[in-house]
C-alpha cells in the first residue's frame, strides 16, 4: 500500500509537472487532463474497495496516457481485487518499461519478489481447488457374505451315550433284601412261636396228660399253627427275595463279550478267557 501511495505521487507529480508547463504555455495536453481525471476516479474506487470501478477507471488512464506508474497502480488494484494472474501480467508489462531506465533499477528488486509472491499464491490457490474438486472418497465396501448355500454343511457326528452308571447297592438291591429281611424275621418268630409251642405240650405231659382238657391244650396248639404260618410266609419270603436279587443282578451287571486269549508257555499252551 505505501508503494502504490508512493507511485500515486509520482503520477500527481507528473502531472503537475505538466500542468505547470501548460500554464507557461497557451495550451495543455488534453491527453494528460483525461489520465489525471480517471486517475483520481481510480482513487476514489480504491479507496472505497470498489475495485471493479478502479480498475476500469485506471484502463481508461492508461488508455489516454500510458504511463509506466499507472501500470504498477493497475497491477496493485488487480491484486486486491484477487485477479492474481492478471496482476502478473501487467506488473511483467510495468517491469519491462522499466527496466531500460537506469533509474528505475532500483525497482526492479522488489517487484521481482513481488511477481514471485503472487505465483506462489496462485499455486497455493490451485492446489486448494484441486483439493475441493476431488471427489470423496467412497465408503469401504461391506464385507462380503458367502450365501448359506455355497457354506459347507458339517453334520456332528452324535456323541456315545454315556456309559450305564450302576445305582447304589441299597438302592439297587432294597426290594429284594427287605423281602428276604421280613422272610429271615418272620423265620424267627415262627421258630420261636414253634419251640414255645413244643415246651408247653412238653409240660402238659407232664401234668395232665393224658387228660388234659381242650381248654388246656388250646394255647399250645394256637402258638404252634400260628409259628408254622410264620416259618412258612418267612421261607417263602427269603426264597422270593433272593430270586429277585438274582434277577436284579443278572438286569444291571456289565454285559461283557467273550473272548479268549492264548498264551505260550515254556511247557505248552495257557488258554484264558471270559464268557
Amino acid at each position: 500500500m505505501r508503494k502504490m501511495m508512493v507511485i500515486a505521487v509520482s503520477v500527481f507529480l507528473s502531472l503537475g509537472a505538466l500542468s505547470a508547463e501548460g500554464r507557461s504555455k497557451p495550451s495543455k495536453d488534453p491527453n494528460v487532463q483525461i489520465a489525471e481525471g480517471h486517475f483520481r476516479k481510480s482513487r476514489d474506487f480504491f479507496g472505497a474497495k470498489n475495485y471493479d470501478g478502479a480498475i476500469e477507471e485506471i484502463n481508461a488512464a492508461i488508455e489516454a496516457w500510458p504511463n509506466p506508474d499507472l501500470y504498477y497502480n493497475k497491477g496493485r488494484y488487480l491484486e486486491e481485487a484477487g485477479r492474481l494472474g492478471e496482476a502478473i501480467k501487467v506488473f511483467e508489462v510495468y517491469r519491462g518499461l522499466i527496466a531500460p531506465d537506469p533509474k528505475q533499477k532500483s525497482e526492479l528488486a522488489p517487484l521481482n519478489a513481488r511477481l514471485e509472491e503472487l505465483g506462489k499464491r496462485i499455486a497455493a490457490q490451485e492446489a486448494e481447488a484441486r483439493a475441493r474438486a476431488l471427489p470423496p472418497s467412497p465408503p469401504p465396501a461391506p464385507p462380503v457374505l458367502e450365501s448359506p448355500a455355497a457354506l459347507p454343511i458339517v453334520v456332528a457326528a452324535p456323541s456315545p451315550p454315556p456309559p450305564p452308571t450302576k445305582p447304589p447297592f441299597f438302592k439297587q438291591y432294597r426290594g429284594p433284601l427287605l423281602v428276604a429281611g421280613g422272610g429271615l424275621l418272620a423265620l424267627a418268630v415262627g421258630t420261636g412261636l414253634a419251640v414255645s409251642s413244643k415246651v408247653s405240650y412238653d409240660d402238659l405231659k407232664s401234668t395232665c396228660s393224658p387228660h388234659c382238657t381242650d381248654e388246656q391244650l388250646a394255647g399250645p396248639k394256637t402258638s404252634g399253627y400260628v409259628g408254622a404260618a410264620f416259618l412258612a410266609a418267612g421261607a417263602l419270603a427269603v426264597v422270593g427275595g433272593t430270586v429277585w436279587g438274582i434277577v436284579t443282578w443278572k438286569r444291571h451287571r456289565t454285559p461283557t463279550s467273550p473272548s479268549v486269549t492264548f498264551a505260550p508257555t515254556g511247557s505248552g499252551l495257557v488258554v484264558a478267557g471270559t464268557f
